[in-house]
């Protein structure tokens, strides 16, 4: 929502306007406003008040196209969590979680669920990625050289 009160020249009337009240009737608004939610009234005989609803958030460089711009960059448009809407909320804390999981090393919730899937479609007969599963087949213990061998071995270090 944004808010502008503009004072009436001096030399315009509530019959006639002046050339400085007429440039306000023709120029634009700098972002596109939600034209059904945005309203005016007068305030103390003196002040137009606009109360106009912006179609996106974010802010403005200017209110109407073609005055001075200020640097968007430079304004702190910091927001809590508990300030947006609670669908904003969900979404942001989702953004959140993300990261972290990412941060973490860990894969995104949508990633997470497509390795499930390829998990389950490997184990799925007919699937074109089946893997069979891997038959266990113990290996034979290594035969241990005889004792006189290693002591043979030693005394062949020994002399190096």
């Amino acid at each position: 929502v944004f808010f502008l009160m503009i004072r009436r020249p001096p030399r315009s009337t509530q019959g006639v306007s002046s050339a400085a009240s007429d440039v306000y009737k023709r120029q634009e608004f700098y972002e596109k406003i939600k034209v059904e939610e945005s309203f005016w009234s007068v305030e103390d005989d003196n002040y137009l008040m606009l109360n106009l609803e912006k179609a996106r958030e974010g802010i403005w460089g200017t209110v109407l196209k073609g005055d001075r711009e200020i640097d968007t960059k430079k304004v702190d448009n910091a927001k809590r969590l508990d300030e947006f809407d609670l669908e904003t909320q969900g979404h942001l804390q989702k953004v959140l979680y993300e990261q972290n999981r990412k941060l973490r090393g860990l894969p995104t919730t949508d990633e997470q669920k497509k390795i499930d899937l390829m998990n389950k479609l490997k184990k799925m007969e007919g699937s074109p990625f089946y893997e069979p599963p891997k038959e266990f087949k113990p290996s034979l213990p290594e035969k241990k050289k005889p004792a006189e061998k290693v002591n043979q071995d030693i005394d062949d270090i020994e002399q190096i």
